[in-house]
This record gives structure tokens, C-alpha cells and sequence, in this order.
């Protein structure tokens, strides 16, 4: 560490903010913040380190690798963080944490790297930032400056800035994980007393202490080292994309060489390498290995201006972004001359996928009080223990006896007292229940919740479909023309006629692949039960990517699908009626939303106790319609496995 070159950093800023640099904070996500502290090293204290390590026969690098922070404490100074060659990084909540990084200096802008989040020096804020790819623009915004993709000229700089586009998982060796596991502090002591009894001549009991301890580290590592394998093979991903770089294609270039900006191809069968927003085109995609929703999800492009106020944010924007893992059905150029691409955001694990992998790697800190107890029982044990060998000593000493039998005798007494078997215990009960579990197919990454998951008595999910079905057939509808009370229940909805067909055949956001309804299975019921047909086309002068058809050739086009959002509670459609050869907008969303948007002498509905209405629904869900002034009600029928 004495080797790193500082890099001379002197920006225009008044001593004072310069001095103030000492401290840090930062949000990395889901609520957690991070204070970070700068080190550097000094001639004095690295003497320093090296003399209690030989005084001490090694014992005080044991202590420090048992507390890094005490390590840093006595090895390195604390710094303002522009000048530190290690950044003490703590997280807080209920068991705070800490780990500390080095400074990578060798390129011209210091960065460092904490729990695979990237962070570099900012010489006008002299300070670090945490290194993200600004795409909090307005929509029009980043399609003037993303468009065309990256310039060779910043291909150099952007890979130091964002790193290789992989989610690399580091697998230890079975080396290093064994001497983690016989390094703890309860290993060593299993050790201390193991030496205690050969040397009382407790040889049975020893040897069984020694195997059973041999069989728990053992098996504690194999099985950490398959999860650390599967984890990586989960988390690699390379393919070869076609990129868009200075106004020139390049094909088959390696995934793993994107950067933020890129203008990537999106083609059907591609699972994706990054994070993109999709620019030009439309794309279904299955994101079952993110949500676990089998369902598959449409994907639009992103529009010109911006459906309201703020910038992109791909949290609330994610019907316009690609997420990484994620796999394309079917991509669908705009016009038959064009393609389907999309501007590259996040790499690696700034990914959606990398944030997953990240959440597996660094759960969140969690302090079970099973835990703290066993600790607190064990430092109770160890007061007796010590009370327990002064007094044993005492008496010892008293009858005379040599100090070989004293030493012997006290010492026993503390492997007595403080159960060695403890830790071994715990381990192979965690190891036995976790292979049981893995026998269920249910494969456990937190060993340390096997046992607080053995005191649950009752599990439930909020997820709809898991202890329904996800069946739903239509029951009818019950329109509404302007009066205050509704019309006459009708079951066959083919039977209907004029805007309210209109809406229920054009008013949805689903596709098809092989020629299958795909999206979701309300939007699907509801247009099936009016027996028209969906087809997709590619653009036409009037603007219609997709037209729907009635048994009796009257024909839709839909020429723009607003997709739903949870913000504005409703989606809509512009449409053209090839038959009057006129267009109209049809919406469908909450009840409150449609009635705010509608002619209040239109809106007006009985009230949710009519049973007129109530006695048909049977549903999860009320979807409400509206072309211009005409609203409707859909019904329908849940199968369930269970009468709620």
C-alpha cells in the first residue's frame, strides 16, 4: 500500500469545504445508506504493525483479521476521503456493518468499488459519486443525444468509467473457504480444547469432538462452494449483439463489451445482456427469471415527449425498458425498412439482474434475537468459567499441587463450562435441515434463517394464482347509456352492438405469438367473448399497427395503444373504424378515474349496493370502458379453487 501514488488533486474550492471532506454518505438501495471514511498509511504505523505481529507470534494478525477495523485503526491514519488509499465503508440498520476497500489510483480518475457498486471522484465536487448512467432526462432528451449511440472517442472512457458488462461472482477456493471456517473464533477454541483433553488423556471424547468438527467444516464448505458455483453460472450471461457506434453497424460483438449508450439490436430469441430502453419498435418479453410472473410483458417504444411531468425513470417507466435475464419472444419492427433497437443504460451489476445478484450476495442485515441469546449465553458461561478457574486455582494452590495440574485442572474447567460442541451442534442441525429442504426442492442462501423458519406455524401469500386459478370466463355485461340506472343484463356479448363492442374489441394491450393471444387474461377473456378476430400488421399510412375484425368484416385499427399505468389508473387506445372511416378514443380504468373523466350528466351510476348490478359480479376485478361519453360494466366469473 506504501507503493500507491497519490494523484494531485488541487480544485478551486475554499480550505475550509477541502478540510470538511472527511465523511461521507451515499443510499445504495432498498432503504440502506453508507457512510464511507478515508485511510492512508504511514511509515510509523505499518513498524508498528509489524512488531506486535512478530511479538505476538502471529496472534495479533488473528485479532485484526477477526476485526478488520481495529487492523485499520492501528496500520493507517484517518485522512480527508479525496487523499485515502482505503475507504472504510459502514452501513447502518438494526446490526450495522462495515468493509473496508482499497482506492484504485491507477487510472486518472480515483474510483473505488463496495459490494459491486462503483464509485469515482468528482473533481468539481471533490468528492466521490456513485457512478450511474444519467437517464433521468425528458423523453425527447435522450432520444436526441442517445439515439446515434457512443463515438470510438468515448469508448475508451466509458469502459474505465463503467467497467466490462459482466456480473462476475467471485468463487473462492476450497482453500480459502476452509481456512475462513477453522479461522473462527469458535473453531479455535474446539481446537484449544481438543489439545486440553489429549493432553488429560480424554482421547474418545477428543477425537469425537475433532470429527465432528472436521465433518461440519467440511460439509459447511463443499456446500457454500455449490452455491457460490451455482450463483455464478446463474449470473453469467454472454452473447453477441449488433451495435450501432459512429454511424457504423458492427455485428457480433461481444455482450460483455457494451457500455452505457450504446445502440444495441433487439431481435427475437435474444436473452438480453444489459438494460435498455427500447427506442424503435415493439417487443414481448418473458421476465419470469426477474418477477417470476410467467405471464409475458409488451414492450413499446419510448415515445417523443413525455406523458406528463418529470423525466424517465425506469422504476415507473419500465413498459419503454429491457431488463437484463430477461428473454425476447418477439420483436416487431414499426415498418417493414426498420429495425428494432434500443439504447443501452445499465451494465453489469447496475443491471436489474445485478441488482438481484447483489441482494443474494449482501442480504439485508437482520439481527435475530436467537442470536444475540446464544451469545449473551455464552458470555454468561464464560464469567463462570473464569470465577470457576480462579477459584479452582485458589484451592490448588493452597493444597500444594504442581503447576502443570493446576494449569491442567483450570483450564478443563473452562472447556467444561463453555460447551465446545455448541457451534458443531448448530451447524450439523443447520446442515441436516437444509438437506432435507434441498430434497423438497426448496433450495435455502441464508443457512442462518433455517432456524427462525422452524418456529413458523403459518404461511401466507398475497400472490393472485397461487391459491386460485387464474381462469376466468366472461359472465356479461351490463351497459350503461347516460340514464342513471344500468340497462338490461346481457350474457351474450355478441348480442351488443355500436361504441360499447367498439371499446371491448379495440381496448386492450395484448399480442400474439403463433398466432396465440398473448397478455393479460381479463383483456383476453373480454375480447374473446366478442368473437372478433386480432391480427397485427406492419404500419400503415393511416398510422394502424394492428386491426381486430367482426364476424361480419366490420373492421378496427388500432392506430396508438397507451399501455396501463398504475399512476393514471386507466389505459387507452386511438382507433380508426374503417367503416365510418372515423376515429375515436377508447379508455378503460377505475371507476373514480373514468367518472373524473367523464361528462358528469354521462357518469352517473347507482350506487355499489344495487344489487341489480352486484348479484353478477363474481370477479377479482371490474374493468370499466369508455369511448368518448359511454361507459360500461364487464363481469366475470373467477374460477377458484376455494369458495371465498
Amino acid at each position: 500500500m506504501d507503493s500507491t501514488r497519490i494523484v494531485p488533486l488541487e480544485p478551486d474550492l475554499p480550505d475550509d469545504l477541502i478540510k470538511s471532506k472527511w465523511q461521507q454518505s451515499f443510499e445504495v438501495g432498498d432503504g440502506v445508506s453508507v457512510e464511507i471514511f478515508g485511510y492512508r498509511s504511514t511509515f510509523s504505523r505499518q513498524i508498528i504493525y509489524i512488531i506486535l505481529s512478530v511479538l505476538s507470534l502471529g496472534l495479533f494478525n488473528l485479532v485484526c483479521r477477526w476485526f478488520p477495523k481495529l487492523e485499520l485503526k492501528i496500520r493507517y491514519i484517518p485522512c480527508p476521503i479525496p487523499e485515502a488509499e482505503l475507504i472504510l465503508a459502514q452501513e447502518g440498520g438494526p446490526d450495522p456493518t462495515h468493509g473496508v476497500v482499497p482506492v484504485d489510483r491507477t487510472d486518472k480518475v480515483p474510483r473505488f468499488e463496495y459490494k459491486f457498486i462503483r464509485f469515482h471522484f468528482d473533481a468539481q465536487e471533490y468528492s466521490y459519486v456513485k457512478t450511474t448512467f444519467d437517464v433521468f432526462q425528458p423523453y425527447h432528451v435522450i432520444r436526441e443525444r442517445l439515439a446515434s449511440g457512443v463515438s470510438d472517442e468515448a469508448c475508451a472512457d466509458l469502459t474505465a468509467m463503467y467497467g466490462p458488462n459482466v456480473i462476475g461472482v467471485p468463487v473462492r477456493s476450497y482453500f480459502h473457504l476452509l481456512l475462513n471456517e477453522v479461522l473462527h473464533p469458535f473453531y479455535l477454541f474446539q481446537v484449544f480444547s481438543m489439545v486440553v483433553w489429549y493432553i488429560d488423556l480424554y482421547w474418545v471424547y477428543a477425537t469425537c469432538i475433532f470429527v465432528m468438527a472436521a465433518f461440519a467444516s467440511i460439509t459447511n464448505v463443499v456446500q457454500t462452494r455449490r452455491n457460490m458455483e451455482s450463483l455464478a453460472e446463474m449470473a453469467k450471461h454472454v452473447c453477441h449483439v449488433t451495435v450501432f457506434r459512429s454511424g457504423r453497424e458492427l455485428n457480433d460483438i461481444d455482450s460483455s463489451l457494451l457500455l452505457p449508450g450504446d445502440l444495441v439490436e433487439i431481435t427475437s430469441g435474444l436473452k438480453l445482456p444489459c438494460d435498455v430502453i427500447l427506442l424503435q419498435g415493439q417487443c414481448v418479453v418473458s421476465e419470469s427469471a426477474l418477477t417470476g410472473e410467467s405471464l409475458p410483458v409488451v414492450k413499446s417504444a419510448l415515445p417523443h415527449h413525455e406523458e406528463g411531468n418529470g423525466a424517465f425513470d425506469p422504476e415507473r417507466d419500465g413498459k419503454y425498458a429491457l431488463f437484463s435475464g430477461t428473454n425476447v419472444i418477439q420483436a416487431t419492427a414499426a415498418e417493414a425498412n426498420q429495425r428494432v433497437l434500443g439504447v443501452v443504460y445499465a451494465t453489469g451489476f447496475s443491471t436489474a439482474k445485478g441488482q438481484l445478484i447483489r441482494s443474494i450476495l449482501f442480504p439485508k442485515a437482520t439481527k435475530f434475537k436467537f442470536y444475540s441469546d446464544s451469545f449473551k449465553f455464552i458470555g454468561a458461561l464464560t464469567f463462570l468459567a473464569l470465577l470457576g478457574f480462579a477459584y479452582s486455582t485458589y484451592i490448588f494452590v493452597n493444597f500444594g499441587a504442581n503447576v502443570f495440574s493446576i494449569v491442567l485442572r483450570a483450564l478443563d474447567l473452562i472447556t467444561i463450562v463453555i460447551p465446545p460442541a455448541l457451534p458443531i451442534a448448530m451447524t450439523v442441525g443447520t446442515s441436516s435441515a437444509m438437506q432435507r429442504l434441498k430434497q423438497q426442492k426448496i433450495f435455502c442462501i441464508s443457512p442462518i434463517r433455517v432456524n427462525v423458519c422452524g418456529r413458523v406455524d403459518l404461511m401466507c401469500f398475497d400472490k393472485t394464482g397461487t391459491l386460485t386459478e387464474d381462469g376466468l370466463d366472461v359472465k356479461g355485461v351490463r351497459p350503461a347509456s347516460g340514464s342513471s340506472l344500468f340497462e338490461r343484463f346481457v350474457e351474450d356479448v355478441t348480442l351488443l352492438h355500436g361504441p360499447l363492442l367498439h371499446v371491448m374489441a379495440s381496448c386492450h394491450a395484448f399480442t400474439t405469438i403463433d398466432n396465440q393471444l398473448i397478455g393479460d387474461v381479463l383483456e383476453i377473456k373480454m375480447f374473446q367473448a366478442t368473437r372478433w378476430t386480432f391480427a397485427e400488421t406492419l404500419k400503415s399510412a393511416e398510422g394502424v399497427t394492428s386491426v381486430v375484425e367482426s364476424p361480419n368484416n366490420e373492421r378496427i385499427g388500432l392506430v396508438k395503444r397507451f399501455q396501463f399505468s398504475s399512476e393514471l389508473q386507466r389505459m387507452s387506445v386511438v382507433a380508426h373504424n374503417y367503416t365510418s372511416g372515423s376515429y375515436f378514443a377508447a379508455v378503460k380504468g377505475s371507476p373514480e378515474m373514468i367518472k373524473s373523466l367523464s361528462v358528469p350528466k354521462t357518469s352517473e351510476t347507482p350506487a355499489p349496493s344495487a344489487p341489480l348490478l352486484w348479484e353478477h359480479v363474481f370477479a377479482r376485478r371490474v374493468l370499466f370502458g369508455t369511448p368518448l361519453r359511454l361507459s360500461c360494466r364487464v363481469a366475470y366469473r373467477a374460477q377458484s379453487r376455494r369458495s371465498t
